[in-house]
């Protein structure tokens, strides 16, 4: 309700959003973002193999969605070391990607993105592969 109705006067004051190649840009995106978020919360599950509870890791890995993938504050807008070390972690490729493609369609960026994307959801899969593979061993070395 609270979308239709925002919506519907921001359309009035504002008039239709225009896009352009954004939302093109902002569907491209979409499948890897997913993959990567899937991934993370993937290797959270595995860690189950190990310790008994993970709801605090997926706590962790949610909040860090949010500050480091730039939901919460633009990661233009963040001090030029934490900008940097964001940078490098895989947050970004799930929720800032899109959004900035989104708002702001660049060619060039989208295939640096796209990249960045599927360069983290291969090396998040062997990640996961890696634990399932240490994990498994685990339990049947202890008759699980």
């Amino acid at each position: 309700m609270q979308l239709a109705a925002g919506s519907a006067i921001a359309w009035a004051y504002m008039g239709p959003p225009a896009f352009g190649w954004g939302w093109a840009g902002f569907c491209a995106l979409l499948p890897g973002a997913f993959t990567v978020a899937f991934l993370l919360n993937l290797a959270v599950a595995l860690l189950a193999f190990w310790v008994e509870e993970t709801r605090g890791m997926e706590f962790v890995l949610q909040k860090l969605n949010f500050t480091a993938g730039g939901m919460l504050l633009p990661l233009e807008l963040m001090p030029d070391w934490l900008e940097r070390v964001c940078s490098w972690l895989p947050f970004r490729a799930v929720l800032y990607f899109p959004a900035r493609t989104g708002v702001a369609f660049d060619g060039g960026t989208l295939a640096r993105f796209l990249l960045a994307q599927w360069g983290w959801a291969a090396a998040l899969a062997l990640l996961c592969l890696f634990m399932y593979r240490r994990g498994v061993r685990k339990l049947n070395v202890n008759g699980g």
